[in-house]
């Protein structure tokens, strides 16, 4: 009789999101693992129980089923966004980086993190300016700068 080394998690609590985690491969073993505070051994030890293989198999399936595409769209975008933060600090700080695009990165961060208000500053708007020939030497120039309409739904 085999005996299997004790798992010192309580794995009914993680079964199934590990085992979909595992699935969905969207992150490296090692971080999946780091997760739930499980070693490769305990992960080993784990595998080797009915119950987890039998989790394994059923996110196998719920994984790659047409029902679930959208599921996984969401969460690789999801995966993609969290990869790509790292790139966004560092364009931000980047000395070479416009403004423009520091800005427009700084305002996708603000807005994944919860943080955008409805600030309006002087100026916040793109500038323009009409000028209108009469004829002669007069002249109307107007000057202005847009604003950003939301809809009324």
């Amino acid at each position: 009789m085999t005996l299997l080394a004790p798992i010192s998690v309580d794995i009914e609590k993680i079964s199934g999101q590990l085992a979909m985690d595992l699935v969905a491969k969207l992150k490296p073993p090692e971080e999946v693992l780091a997760k739930y505070g499980l070693t490769v051994e305990e992960l080993d030890a784990l595998a080797k129980t009915p119950q987890f293989r039998l989790r394994l198999k059923e996110a196998q399936v719920a994984w790659n089923s047409d029902d679930h595409a959208p599921e996984r769209i969401k969460q690789k975008a999801t995966t993609l966004v969290e990869d790509s933060l790292i790139t966004i600090y560092q364009m931000i700080h980047d000395d070479l980086t416009t403004a423009s695009t520091k800005l427009e990165s700084f305002r996708t961060l603000a807005k994944m993190a919860g943080v955008v208000g409805d600030v309006k500053g002087e100026g916040s708007g793109a500038r323009f300016s009409v000028s209108i020939d009469l004829g002669g030497d007069k002249s109307v120039t107007i000057e202005g700068s847009s604003e950003e309409v939301k809809d009324e739904d």
